[in-house]
């Protein structure tokens, strides 16, 4: 056998030097898979080192036959009543290693999946209870909401508060992404929404405060919302930032547009105020019902919104869930009574 070491010199160092060196030093920073494959590659090594001690043995006439006998050797190393390859035993290692590693991994994987899943099963349960499922009676108004994460935990939140004279204050709103990183920023805008309106009822009050404390995060998130007032009278003040204009009784509310919070401090957000009619109905929308998607690509749109905004809370979710749900879907509904105003 005559081994070509000058041609094979590039690929014989890599294998017999490179790699070797390079397992051990991983295996010594405590990575247990570099320890596994260390194994055969050591093998592998020694198989190269002796086939190129023999061959180059097998140059001079005085050592061809113990050049000769040891490469036999190395090919057929006896064990028990058979013989093998030190060749064949490299490559068995090889894949056993490799076997072992991918074992290993698989392990590792199912566990942390196990974890992150337990994680995401305990952030969806913090934010059933920060987005309420279910909305409590409200004396003069009826309200529905419906919430349909796209993930396991969403983007979507809205509060429905009692604002102590009679009336109620309704917040929607949708932070950027989805998954936890967005869950997390909700958790952040509903406590500081539970926590700023202790103070104030101003719609537009609540965004600027709300506003200054993304801003003060350092750009790590920015979210669109919108804020209305609900007197018991029926008088609503609304304030929007970048947020989907709701629909009083199927037409839109024409609100002035304002950046999303989180984009500039000190930003100013307008107020619009108008009359809540007995019997009429305003109906907030996050974008996951304009942006549901059919299977051609067609997007749910204005259109559908308007022309459904009459319907239930539950339904509105429902319709936009079939069309094709792509992000978060939240509605709520607030219908004025009659029964208020005829007590009035």
């Amino acid at each position: 056998m005559q081994f070509q070491l000058l041609t094979n010199l590039p690929f014989i160092t890599l294998l017999s030097v490179v790699i070797p060196i390079v397992l051990i030093i991983h295996w010594r920073r405590g990575n247990r898979e570099a320890g596994i494959l260390l194994i055969p590659m050591i093998l592998f090594s020694f198989y190269i080192y002796a086939v190129i001690v023999f061959d180059t043995l097998f140059q001079f006439p005085a050592w061809r036959q113990t050049a000769l006998r040891g490469l036999n050797l190395i090919d057929r190393l006896p064990a028990g009543p058979f013989s093998v390859s030190l060749h064949s035993c490299t490559g068995i290692l090889s894949t056993l290693s490799l076997a072992i590693i991918m074992l290993r991994r698989s392990a590792t994987m199912s566990r942390r999946q196990a974890q992150l899943d337990a994680e995401l099963g305990a952030a969806r349960e913090v934010q059933r209870v920060l987005v309420p499922e279910h909305t409590g009676a409200v004396p003069g108004f009826k309200v529905e909401s419906a919430y349909e994460p796209a993930q396991q935990v969403g983007g979507d939140f809205f509060q429905i508060l009692a604002d102590g004279e009679g009336g109620i204050l309704i917040v929607v709103g949708d932070v950027a992404g989805k998954g936890l990183p967005a869950a997390m920023l909700v958790s952040v805008l509903v406590g500081a929404i539970r926590g700023v309106a202790e103070f104030t009822m101003d719609p537009a009050e609540l965004l600027s405060n709300l506003n200054e404390r993304l801003v003060g995060r350092g750009g790590s998130g920015f979210s669109t919302a919108l804020i209305a007032r609900i007197g018991a009278d029926g008088h609503v003040t609304i304030a929007n930032a970048g947020h989907l204009s709701p629909y009083l009784d199927g037409r839109e509310v024409e609100l002035p547009g304002a950046l999303p919070l989180g984009v500039a401090s000190s930003t100013v957000y307008e107020t619009t105020e108008f009359q809540l009619k007995p019997g009429s109905r305003l109906t907030f929308y996050s974008d996951g019902v304009i942006e549901a998607q059919g299977p051609d690509g067609e997007l749910f749109g204005f259109e559908r919104a308007r022309d459904i905004s009459m319907k239930s809370a539950a339904e509105i979710v429902e319709t936009a869930k079939r069309f094709g749900q792509e992000d978060d879907i939240t509605v709520v509904t607030v219908t004025r009574t009659a029964a208020v105003a005829s007590a009035a």
